[in-house]
């Protein structure tokens, strides 16, 4: 009889466990494609960028590698405004040129310096509709 137990309950933890490792499993998985399915802050900047009037000159993004980080450059909407550099998070980190001096707000002076592997991540290619 204690046998019979014995067998039953290793029965039933094992299948106890074989059910956890497969609900472990699909939750990963199902995670990994919902994660995958999600946008990034990029992209819904670049559906607000296209959803706006254009702007002159036409709205940039650079991908770098600045400070062994991937960082993203926006070009400034105009004149005398700053570019803006942000981190895969979308935290601005700071506005390495343009403004009143055009050096930017100082706080990465070493931007055009440091920065490599630059690679254009969007281009407004929107033409400017003459006026009749």
């Amino acid at each position: 009889m204690k046998y019979t137990q014995f067998l039953i309950i290793s029965l039933w933890l094992a299948i106890l466990c074989a059910c956890g490792s497969a609900n472990r499993w699909f939750e990963t998985n199902n995670n990994n494609n919902t994660s995958a399915k999600k946008r990034s802050w990029v992209e819904k900047t670049i559906d607000s960028l296209k959803n706006q009037a254009l702007q002159y000159p036409p709205a940039e993004i650079w991908q770098y590698i600045y400070n062994d980080d991937t960082v993203y450059y926006f070009s400034p909407p105009c004149c005398d405004q700053f570019s803006s550099v942000y981190n895969t998070k979308g935290m601005l980190i700071c506005h390495p040129d343009g403004g009143f001096t055009g050096k930017g707000d100082g706080l990465c002076p070493d931007f055009r310096i440091k920065s490599r592997h630059e690679t254009l991540v969007f281009k407004d290619e929107r033409k400017k509709i003459p006026k009749k």
